[in-house]
């Protein structure tokens, strides 16, 4: 982990053996959403690769063996399952699930409560 990752709740945050935080990236647990305040843990299996400049919102849940790529951003409530990948500057976005082995290409939105299957590609355009 890069000595500049900030975490601004951390006792809400878990990490499996072996993941890599990049530099800076953000690990929020707290968010006031819709004006009311959203306190949730985050959860990072093992083997996860977090890129720089990344920011991790609440109630994050993601599996083993993910990679988010550089200045990614995944909002609260976002389930990422395993061996799944989140391409550079891509928005995953409040209470989305990308799937088992999915890929979300860089430079992408993906929309509040979009489910991307298992081991499909998201363009931005839909699968």
């Amino acid at each position: 982990m890069s000595s500049d990752v900030l975490f601004l709740d951390p006792a809400l945050f878990r990490a499996g053996p072996g993941c890599v935080l990049g530099s800076p990236a953000i690990f929020a647990g707290h968010l006031v959403l819709e004006g009311r305040l959203l306190l949730a843990p985050i959860q990072l299996g093992s083997r996860v690769e977090v890129g720089g400049r990344s920011i991790i919102g609440p109630g994050v849940a993601i599996g083993d063996d993910v990679r988010i790529g550089i200045a990614a951003s995944l909002g609260p409530n976002v389930t990422v399952g395993d061996g799944a990948s989140i391409g550079a500057h891509a928005l995953v976005d409040q209470s989305a699930r990308v799937g088992r082995g999915a890929r979300v290409l860089g430079n992408t939105d993906v929309p509040p409560g979009t489910e991307i299957a298992d081991g499909e590609v998201w363009t931005g355009e839909g699968a």
